[in-house]
């Protein structure tokens, strides 16, 4: 992915049609401790002998996408990273996009209650940024002192990673992807990813029932089923662990509308297939979503088919 004053700029096709799939396994790559790895205590400053707000101070860059499809969206980034090797902390990093400007001011409290929800949680709402990016660094910090103690034995490092991208895929609409990644001693890291569509009109998020007709649950379920088993070669969901049907069912932190041949629904590790095989992701066409399709709903009339 390219990035552009601090944030991620419109992408190509191919580009944001893959960035689910591989921004999370770069995830694992961003750090040694994805996996079984340690390192010697080699020295470093003590969080346990300082006061956290001594471990640094929030970065804030002007995140601004300047595109003819983002009508007037302004965005700053919050960054924040914790590196202690004396108290096994390898790395904590926090880069956060958030709006400062959209062209309702309503819209714009509800884009940013919604931003913070799907970065991190909805009981950091109505908090400024800085203080949200703080909050979340501290609360990783204080997790490593809690499993450590003050004997500062174990040898692991500790690991965090969030980030995030925003992009314009239909006129009046947003795309908000939210990354994260961590190892915390276990076997291997975790990682995993959210992607969502907000409409800039109201800054709510864009539901799967915001797009498809009453009752669409079962026949778009089934048509990404059918075009997952043929994009693996498998007849059904039986073979070598892969999830049942239910498992499929969309959400409306999985769809992605990059691409203009149809919706791309993206699945976390684990959701769908086995933890080798990682996150996958789902390209069905708009052909095959077209019976399925509210020609009533907003989003409709901008759709590129």
């Amino acid at each position: 992915m390219s990035f552009k004053t601090g944030v991620g700029t419109m992408l190509n096709k191919k580009a944001i049609q893959t960035v689910f799939l591989f921004a999370l396994v770069f995830l694992i790559t961003l750090s040694p401790e994805f996996g079984c790895t340690k390192r010697n205590n080699d020295g470093g400053a003590s969080l346990k002998k300082s006061n956290y707000a001594d471990t640094g101070a929030v970065t804030v860059i002007d995140a601004t996408v300047n595109n003819n499809e983002s009508g007037n969206a302004a965005f700053k980034k919050f960054e924040l990273v914790v590196s202690d090797t004396v108290n096994k902390i390898d790395d904590i990093r926090v880069s956060f996009t958030y709006p400062t400007a959209i062209g309702d001011s309503s819209a714009l409290a509800e884009l940013r209650k919604n931003f913070i929800e799907q970065a991190f949680n909805k009981k950091y709402a109505g908090l400024e940024p800085s203080e949200v990016v703080k909050s979340v660094v501290k609360g990783h910090v204080d997790e490593v002192r809690s499993a450590s103690g003050d004997d500062g034995n174990s040898d692991c490092m500790y690991y965090f990673s969030h980030h995030d991208t925003v992009f314009f895929p239909i006129s009046g609409f947003l795309q908000y992807i939210t990354f994260y990644g961590d190892y915390t001693c276990g076997a291997h890291g975790g990682y995993s990813a959210q992607n969502c569509l907000y409409n800039l009109a109201d800054g709510k998020r864009v539901e799967p029932q915001d797009i498809f007709v009453k009752g669409w649950e079962q026949s778009v379920t089934k048509s990404i089923v059918e075009q997952y088993l043929e994009g693996k070669g498998l007849n059904s969901l039986d073979e070598d662990g892969y999830a049942e049907e239910e498992s499929f069912v969309p959400d409306g932190y999985i769809m992605s509308f990059d691409d203009p041949q149809g919706i791309t629904f993206a699945y976390n590790t684990y959701r769908i297939a086995p933890y080798v095989e990682g996150p996958q992701a789902v390209l069905v066409s708009w052909d095959k979503l077209k019976p399925y399709l509210n020609k009533q709903s907003v989003i409709y009339p901008k759709l590129r088919f």
